[in-house]
């Protein structure tokens, strides 16, 4: 996907956990990343639920996955569990999606919501990817 296609859609990110998913927005007439408050959630289905709000309420056209690959590039449970939320979600919603590889996407600490934090990082790394 080229940045010229990206920056004229709307792009929200993922951080997901197995209690609290990150969210953050990228809005095309702002050309802006905004954090978006982080999502509580008890089971995958009450995260997915949730993420479909967040989809219809800002009217998202692209999701980016950030991918939390070990250290050697294998994949451990929180990917296994990243792509079983991820396979749910798509039952909800046809909207194509990005994976991005968060090893090497690090972020300093944030006063705040640092899972916000983290799915604004992937969400500015993966649209600066996309310039390159």
């Amino acid at each position: 996907m080229s940045i010229e296609n990206s920056t004229h859609q709307r792009i929200l990110a993922l951080d997901i956990g197995t209690r609290k998913t990150g969210l953050a927005f990228f809005d095309p007439r702002t050309q802006c990343t905004v954090p978006l408050p982080t999502l509580s959630h008890s089971s995958s289905e009450e995260c997915v639920q949730a993420v479909c709000s967040v989809i219809r309420d800002r009217d998202a056209e692209l999701l980016v996955i950030g991918m939390p690959y070990l250290p050697d590039g294998s994949e451990g449970r929180q990917v296994r569990h990243t792509r079983d939320v991820v396979r749910n979600l798509q039952k909800y919603s046809a909207l194509p999606l990005e994976w991005w590889d968060e090893r090497y996407t690090s972020w300093k600490e944030h006063v705040g919501d640092s899972h916000a934090a983290a799915a604004c990082t992937i969400l500015s790394c993966w649209l600066e990817q996309q310039t390159q």
